[in-house]
């Protein structure tokens, strides 16, 4: 993930009037497809780039002052480069204003003016930030195949339950992953109301419940 926060004095405005808590910027199909090609590439993609717009603020005014806004635009741009990874302290000017610059093509009212202040994170950002935004994930890691269902975070681990007695774990980095769904904490409650059972029969295995 590549995200830049704006303070603003307004929000973005789409055609017709619309301004959105969130919207996105797609553009085609086979823009979209192609992002996975430009990661196995390890190729940074500044042309009709595929965006997550998000302005809370045009719900919960108070985030702000009155009349201004905070605005996350969230690109998606492969963490291995050529030459390094390092190099995305150096790159991510030039991606978060290839970004803003197509927003600006659905919300032109986006000007240089309206922006107060801004905040860019590259994919190292997040990971610096914290260890389980790997590779600038902010969904406990990798959520290919190969590491979602039954196979999240390991094989054998997915119902939260670990190998050792009463202790249990839940968070983005088990299934079902991240994201603002409240998975993980469902699940994990399932699975420690049933050891509620356990517990009173075995009272020497106390719960623990270990938050990734």
């Amino acid at each position: 993930m590549c995200a830049a926060h704006y303070a603003t004095t307004e929000a973005p405005l789409f055609a017709g009037d619309v301004q959105p808590l969130a919207a996105g910027t797609p553009t085609s199909a086979e823009r979209i497809l192609r992002v996975a090609e430009d990661f196995r590439r390890g190729s940074v993609a500044l042309d009709e780039p595929v965006l997550l717009v998000l302005c809370p603020t045009v719900v919960d005014t108070t985030r702000t002052p009155n009349g201004h806004h905070t605005l996350k635009v969230v690109g998606l741009q492969p963490y291995k480069l050529p030459g390094g990874s390092e190099r995305w302290d150096d790159l991510m000017p030039e991606v978060a204003d290839a970004n803003l610059n197509h927003l600006r093509k659905y919300a032109p009212n986006l000007t240089d003016e309206v922006i107060l202040a801004t905040s860019l994170k590259c994919p190292l950002d997040l990971e610096r930030m914290n260890a389980h935004n790997w590779h600038g994930s902010c969904h406990g890691g990798d959520m290919s195949p190969d590491q979602s269902g039954e196979l999240r975070p390991v094989h054998g681990w997915a119902d939260h339950r670990t190998p050792i007695p009463g202790l249990y774990q839940t968070g983005a980095t088990t299934h079902p992953g991240g994201s603002v769904s409240a998975g993980p904490g469902r699940n994990a409650a399932i699975e420690l109301l049933g050891s509620s059972i356990e517990a009173a029969i075995y009272p020497s295995h106390p719960v623990t419940l270990v938050y990734h």
